[in-house]
């Protein structure tokens, strides 16, 4: 759901694109298994704001909303992008 029915679609996601650019993540490599010794094909994982994440956020922040209270830790990556600073994140 867009928060502002005013905003084309467009504008919506090249604002959410411009925002997290900068702040994309980290992707981890592991090629082994800890579990039985040995070297296994790569596995990646993402960690960070995703672009679902940072939209519910945008349509938050358009609700007048201070504090997200989540389980996902990409949130506290909000902190990093200026137009989010009011915003209190709290990973439970």
């Amino acid at each position: 759901m867009i928060a502002n029915p005013d905003v084309k679609l467009g504008d919506y996601l090249n604002t959410s694109l411009k925002l997290l650019r900068p702040h994309i993540g980290d992707i981890s490599i592991t090629d082994y298994c800890y579990a039985c010794r040995r070297k296994i094909p790569p596995r990646y994982k993402f960690s960070g704001l995703g672009h679902y994440d940072l939209q519910h956020a945008m349509n938050a922040k358009e609700f007048s909303v201070d504090e997200f209270i989540t389980f996902d830790k990409g949130f506290k990556l909000l902190s990093n992008i200026p137009d989010f600073n009011s915003v209190s994140v709290k990973v439970l």
